[in-house]
């Protein structure tokens, strides 16, 4: 019997080798893990979004990089700013992007390695954006970077709802 037990094939589910529905018989057979399949469609859908997400907040968090070297700093270092205010400029808008990056990588993270807490760490993360994005459109208005982050946050609050809680306790 332990051979037999280390054997990498899938099972059959003994339930629904009884069950026949409408006059066929089908028998439904599980993934080697176990897992039926809509559990396994829940996970891919999840982990999708949560990568789009990831992936659009961190192009934004590049973007930003970007537009910061090439646009905003040798316009503020042009200007008559004190140089105390020119760095708190800077500091500010590249702290914005690595806040991006950091919040992005710790969801990717979570969500692949299928931690205990990934469910509400993904969803903490991705309301941390949202409220950056909603904040800062009264303020900014609309452009392509708050829509940009914006998205990403529902992708991954979307795809943070998704994660079904895979391990279970048994006592």
């Amino acid at each position: 019997m332990p051979f037999i037990a280390h054997l990498h094939f899938p099972t059959i589910d003994a339930v629904a080798l009884f069950k026949a529905s409408s006059n066929s018989f089908q028998p439904r057979i599980l993934p080697q893990d176990g897992i039926p399949n809509q559990m396994i469609t829940r996970r891919t859908a999840s982990r999708t979004l949560v990568t789009l997400g990831c992936i659009l907040l961190l192009a934004a968090a590049v973007m930003h990089c970007f537009a910061y070297l090439k646009f905003s700093a040798p316009g503020v270092h042009a200007s008559n700013l004190p140089i105390a205010l020119q760095s708190v400029f800077e500091v500010a808008f590249l702290s914005m992007a690595w806040s991006w990056i950091v919040l992005a990588l710790i969801v990717l993270v979570v969500t692949f390695r299928e931690a205990r807490l990934g469910k509400p760490i993904a969803l903490i993360c991705g309301f941390a954006v949202l409220v950056q994005a909603v904040f800062t459109l009264p303020m900014m208005g609309f452009f392509i970077g708050n829509e940009m982050i914006g998205t990403a946050s529902l992708l991954i609050i979307i795809g943070g709802f998704l994660i079904q809680d895979s391990r279970v306790e048994t006592r």
